[in-house]
C-alpha cells in the first residue's frame, strides 16, 4: 500500500507540473524511510494518513485558500490521533502542507494559511484524544482524564537515562539535547552524501544559469522554514519522555524538515526546466515576480 501511494504521488507530481520538487519529496522520504515503517502497524497508519492526504491535495483543483482544506486537515489530525500511537504524528501535517505550497506557492497570505491549517490539524488531534478520555471515564469506573493528565506530565519530564554517547546520566536533558538526539540519528553517511550531492547539483545549476535570488522567493522561503520548524516545536512541547527516550521513532519527523530545506534550496537556486513540464509552475512563479518588480 505504501509503495503504491508513493508511486501515485510521484506520477501526479510530474503531471501537476511540480516535478521540480520531486527531489525534495524523495529526500524527505529517504530520511523518513517509509518502507521500514511497514514493519509495524502503528507506524504504517500514520504513514498512510500522510500519503492519502498528500495525494488528495495533488488530485484536487482547490487552491490553498479553499475552506475545505481546514476540514481535511482536521480530519487527518483525528485519524492520526485515533489510529496512531504518538509515533511521528507531524508527518501527516508537514508533508500535506508542503504539497499545498508546492502547488500554490504564489498564494496570498500563505503564512497565515499554514498557521490556520496547523491549528485545524492540532484541534482535530487534541479533540480526539480528549473525547477518548471522556468516553472512557463515562463508560468505565476508571478516571481516564486524571490518569492521562498525570501520565502526560510524567511522560514529559521522564528522561533520566543515557546521554548522546550512551553514558548514564542523572540530569534532565533540555530542548537542545533532545533535538540533537534526534538529529544524530539522521546524520549518517548515506543521508549526508545524498544531501551534499543535491546541494552540489543545485549550486552548479545556479552558477551555470547565472541566476540571482529574487525577492518573490522570500514569502515562500518563510513558509518552508515555518514547516521545517514543526518537528522542533513538538520536541519542545512533549519533553523527554517522547523526544529523548523515544528518539528512535520521533526522529522520522525530521523528514519534514529535510524536505522543506531542499524546497528552499530549489526556489533560491531557480533550477531550470528539466523535463516535459517539470518546472512550469516554478518558472511561472519567477516570471510573475519579474512582472511585479
Amino acid at each position: 500500500l505504501t509503495f503504491s501511494l508513493l508511486s501515485m504521488i510521484l506520477i501526479r507530481m510530474y503531471k501537476e507540473s511540480i516535478g521540480v520538487f520531486i527531489p525534495a519529496f524523495l529526500f524527505g522520504m529517504a530520511v523518513f524511510m517509509p518502507f521500514t515503517t511497514g514493519l509495524s502497524t502503528k507506524f504504517t497508519v500514520e504513514t498512510v494518513v500522510m500519503l492519502i492526504l498528500s495525494l488528495l491535495i495533488l488530485q484536487s483543483g482547490d487552491t490553498v485558500e479553499c475552506r475545505r482544506w481546514s476540514m481535511a486537515f482536521s480530519l487527518a489530525g483525528c485519524m492520526t490521533s485515533f489510529l496512531g500511537e504518538l509515533s511521528f504524528p507531524l508527518v501527516s501535517l508537514g508533508f500535506p502542507l508542503l504539497f499545498l505550497i508546492w502547488k500554490n506557492g504564489r498564494a496570498e497570505n500563505i503564512e497565515k494559511r499554514i498557521i490556520s491549517l496547523t491549528a485545524a490539524w492540532g484541534m482535530g488531534y487534541c479533540v480526539n484524544w480528549i473525547l477518548k478520555w471522556l468516553l472512557g471515564t463515562l463508560l468505565t469506573d476508571r478516571d481516564f482524564i486524571s490518569d492521562n493528565i498525570q501520565h502526560a506530565l510524567e511522560y514529559h519530564y521522564d528522561g533520566v537515562g543515557y546521554d548522546l554517547f550512551g553514558n548514564e546520566m542523572e540530569w534532565e536533558p533540555g530542548f537542545i539535547m533532545r533535538s540533537l538526539k534526534n538529529i544524530l540519528v539522521v546524520v549518517k553517511w548515506p543521508f549526508v552524501i545524498l544531501l551534499l550531492v543535491l546541494l552540489l547539483y543545485y549550486l552548479m545549476a545556479y552558477v551555470r544559469n547565472g541566476r540571482s535570488i529574487r525577492k518573490g522567493t522570500f514569502r515562500r522561503t518563510v513558509a518552508y522554514l515555518m514547516i521545517a520548524c514543526l518537528p522542533f516545536l513538538l520536541y519542545l512541547a512533549l519533553g523527554n519522555g517522547y523526544s529523548y527516550v523515544h528518539y528512535w521513532m520521533s526522529y522520522r519527523q525530521l523528514s519534514v524538515t529535510a524536505a522543506a530545506f531542499i524546497s528552499v534550496v530549489i526556489i533560491l537556486t531557480g533550477k531550470p526546466s528539466d523535463g516535459r513540464n517539470g518546472t512550469v509552475v516554478e518558472q511561472r512563479h519567477i516570471e510573475e515576480t519579474v512582472n511585479e518588480e
